[in-house]
């Protein structure tokens, strides 16, 4: 549930980009001169991709896709969402404290298993769609949920050479409000540069829960919580491509 950050350098240069974009828009207004015919009409389907910092391509709001149906000339509902998985099985070797205050070398083998997903769906509105290159704005809910589990069978060198097994489990729920301000120039009819700058405000619902045991002896230790948090975040300008059919 994280996002990327682009570096100065990069942050710059977007910025620049979506500066001189906004600049050309209003050159065009002011000279009141109407953009050619566009993507940007009833029942219009388009994709949203980012464009990174070495010029390659990825979804622009959501991981796995981002796309946008027009209601209407001026309005459009965007939908982006994300995936992740991810199972690693690694060798730890350090050195940790144990439920008797013994300081041990632990080994083991660990598993761990993560996956998650979010969606967000926004009302996006284009106050003058006629023109090659229009502002638009867009605000809407997004959902979250993600479950991180670690499972580590575990032997002490230094004392008992005890096997145990030590678990844990974190699940996080997220519910926001997502925010968009940007400007799109088509370039061709069917496809256009865009600058975006977008912000949320979420509350965050986390779960934690922790169990070890030790197979020397009848010892199970395991401890839970629970919290909840507010969260704002602006995210940086990003540049992106969007193809209209």
């Amino acid at each position: 549930m994280n996002n990327n950050i682009l570096s100065n350098h990069s942050r710059l240069t977007v910025i620049a980009v979506a500066a001189a974009l906004a600049l050309a828009g209003s050159a065009l207004a002011d000279n009141g001169s109407a953009g050619t015919e566009n993507g940007l009409h009833t029942g219009s389907w388009s994709f949203q991709f980012q464009i990174e910092d070495d010029f390659t391509l990825k979804s622009f709001q959501g991981a796995l896709f981002s796309c946008k149906y027009h209601l209407s000339d001026k309005t459009a509902l965007r939908l982006g969402a994300s995936v992740s998985l991810m199972v690693n099985d690694i060798f730890d070797d350090n050195v940790s404290q144990i439920e008797d205050s013994l300081i041990a070398k632990m080994t083991g083998d660990r598993e761990y298993e993560s996956y998650g997903f979010g969606v967000s769906l926004l009302y996006t509105r284009y106050p003058n769609p006629a023109r090659d290159l229009t502002a638009f704005w867009g605000i809407g809910p997004s959902i979250g949920y993600s479950r991180d589990e670690s499972l580590q069978k575990m032997k002490d060198y230094y004392h008992s050479g005890f096997l145990g097994t030590s678990r844990s489990v974190l699940k996080q729920w997220l519910v926001g409000l997502k925010g968009i301000l940007g400007v799109e120039w088509f370039f061709h009819k069917n496809i256009s540069l865009l600058a975006e700058y977008g912000f949320s405000i979420s509350r965050l619902w986390s779960e934690s829960e922790s169990r070890r045991q030790r197979s020397d002896r009848d010892i199970v230790t395991s401890s839970t919580s629970d919290g909840d948090t507010w969260d704002f975040d602006a995210e940086a300008v990003k540049l992106g491509l969007s193809v209209y059919f």
